[in-house]
């Protein structure tokens, strides 16, 4: 209660919204607190449940609407947490993660209100990136490294290579994307990074906020003959990109 509270404070002016979370996760749900900005974007996030009287009071004594939400699928929740604000705190690196032999999780679409405006904003943002993959093609190089990705902040995950195409693993378990066709690694405004993998036609999958190493992200895409960008993104963009995806590591 006491870091949530010097977080709101310090959060003043750019907090628009306290939320208590819970999602399924196996056999329980797993619950915590987040401070979201006007755009729904996260500032700040923590696991845990707090009493609901406390957090209605946080929220009133700095001017902030309270919302409970529950998410029916820990999919939902991870698109939503994963879709951080300029200055983000969250979870801290936990190292590498641990190789699993569970069987590969389906993707979850989400039932989510799209816009037509996004829409076209993507499909036209995929046909641009595209344009120059088969270039690309034609003249990379032969590469031996890029057999493995990983995320260098946030909760650890990595890519790596497989038969059916590049493969997600994460604490949520692996997670292979057979559809991949295009990987964007963005930036926007000072400190916001990620990484976007794209199925076709222009179809956001995965989205994995955080610090991705250029080199190494340019040899994994073309060690799986994926398509690859390096852009800046406008707000708009950003928030139409990682409203769309299906999954996401926060």
């Amino acid at each position: 209660m006491i870091k949530l509270t010097a977080r709101v404070r310090a959060l003043a002016g750019r907090a628009a919204t306290l939320v208590s979370y819970s999602h399924p996760c196996e056999d329980r749900r797993v619950h915590g607190v987040a401070v979201l900005d006007e755009d729904e974007l996260v500032l700040f996030s923590a696991p845990g449940a707090m009493p609901w009287h406390e957090l209605e009071e946080l929220a009133r004594d700095h001017g902030l609407a309270c919302e409970s939400r529950r998410y029916a699928i820990d999919a939902e929740a991870r698109i939503a947490l994963a879709r951080r604000a300029s200055g983000w705190h969250g979870p801290r690196p936990t190292g590498p993660p641990e190789p699993r032999d569970s069987a590969l999780p389906p993707v979850h679409p989400l039932d989510m209100a799209n816009s037509i405006r996004f829409a076209r904003m993507i499909t036209n943002m995929w046909r641009n990136m595209r344009a120059g993959r088969a270039h690309a093609r034609l003249n990379r190089p032969r590469v031996a490294r890029g057999g493995e990705l990983p995320r260098l902040d946030g909760q650890a995950c990595r890519l790596l290579s497989r038969n059916g195409g590049p493969a997600l693993e994460s604490e949520y378990g692996p997670h292979l994307i057979s559809q991949a066709d295009l990987l964007l690694r963005y930036t926007l405004e000072p400190d916001l990074r990620g990484l976007i993998v794209f199925g076709g036609p222009g179809r956001p999958l995965v989205h994995l906020p955080g610090k991705w190493d250029p080199e190494k992200t340019r040899h994994f895409a073309v060690r799986n003959t994926l398509g690859y960008e390096a852009r800046a993104l406008s707000r708009e963009e950003y928030l139409a990109l990682t409203d769309q995806v299906l999954d996401a590591v926060p």
